[in-house]
């Protein structure tokens, strides 16, 4: 279980919300009010430890909340996902939306005395066709046209399975399968994607016949429009749309798969701690991509052992199911154009 620490002459405080299975506290002012963000088992809320309380902040309408930083006037700032992924100011009990025009993610992560925000956005107005990132998204698309997280754009038609990102500080992994477009063709199409996620294996695959197209340790999950959620020890899966999925971890990366009949689109965004370290794979960068070939038991790919249990949240009906899965390797998530 992830637990908060208060570090003040010499000594370690423990900062845990009652009931949380996972705290973790990321700013703090003059006054000593702490804020930072909670996992209750389903998803994480924002809170404010002041005067030895602790209090839940979250923007109307949010379904994952951060609070990253509080200055003396007691303003905090951070970031929500909704019907928009956007950065929040709350002040005197009031939310403000922040949200850089024309971006599809903004998040704001320190705040000052003056009242001065920064932060970054995402500068993408269509999934399927150009991209504009700032920093740290990273896509694969097509047959398979690749963006590294510099933003370095390249194509490669290798044939297998490959690391399509990774991380060397976090426990991210993403794995995808190529095959060719269609018999006779010199093109490969990614039909798969693999990612270890909080212990488990989520699988995407648009050849799976007379079964679903999303697998949590080789189990189909019935995700859609009306059973939007999957969470597994921290971590959640997300129905977006009928045909777009999202892969949230508890470390702060997050994955988007597009099914797009024929092939997959996918894009990856780090967390800020995997922004400071080295990332591997066919998105780190387009110096040989050859070598990020995974074979046998490196394949995420390849059946293993019996899972865990799992818990199946049914929004809107407002019961959890507890659900046994026959266990599969799968990996992380990419993609996003057409071939």
């Amino acid at each position: 279980m992830a637990t908060a620490f208060l570090y003040s002459g010499g000594s370690f405080t423990r900062i845990d919300v009652p009931g949380a299975t996972a705290t973790n506290a990321y700013g703090i002012n003059d006054a000593g009010q702490i804020v930072g963000a909670f996992y209750d088992g389903t998803t994480y809320h924002s809170f404010l430890y002041s005067g030895g309380s602790f209090t839940q902040i979250d923007p109307p309408g949010a379904r994952y909340t951060e609070a990253l930083d509080i200055n003396d006037a007691g303003q905090i700032v951070g970031y929500f996902l909704g019907s928009d992924s956007s950065g929040f100011l709350y002040s005197a009990g009031s939310f403000t939306q922040i949200h850089v025009p024309g971006a599809s993610l903004t998040a704001a992560y320190g705040i000052n005395d003056a009242g001065q925000i920064v932060g970054w956005f995402l500068d993408i107005p269509d999934r399927d066709g150009p991209d504009s990132d700032h920093g740290f998204l990273a896509t694969a698309t097509g047959d398979p046209h690749f963006t590294t997280y510099d933003g370095v754009k390249y194509d490669y038609q290798g044939l297998g399975d490959f690391v399509l990102t990774r991380s060397a500080v976090d426990p991210f992994e993403v794995q995808v399968r190529t095959r060719l477009y269609h018999e006779g063709s010199s093109a490969t199409i990614m039909s798969q994607a693999a990612a270890t996620l909080c212990g488990h294996v989520v699988t995407f695959d648009i050849d799976r016949v007379g079964g679903s197209f999303v697998s949590l340790d080789g189990s189909p999950m019935p995700l859609s429009i009306g059973n939007p959620f999957l969470t597994a020890d921290g971590c959640v899966i997300s129905a977006l749309s009928e045909k777009g999925y999202q892969v949230a971890w508890n470390t702060g990366e997050i994955l988007e798969v597009t099914d797009k009949g024929k092939y997959l689109n996918l894009s990856s965004e780090l967390s800020w701690i995997s922004q400071l370290s080295p990332m591997e794979g066919l998105l780190s960068s387009k110096l040989d991509p050859d070598r990020w070939r995974v074979t046998g038991a490196d394949s995420l790919f390849n059946p293993v052992p019996e899972p865990s249990t799992l818990t199946l949240l049914i929004v809107g009906i407002g019961f959890t199911v507890l659900c046994m899965m026959s266990r599969r390797a799968v990996p992380p998530m990419v993609n996003r154009s057409g071939v």
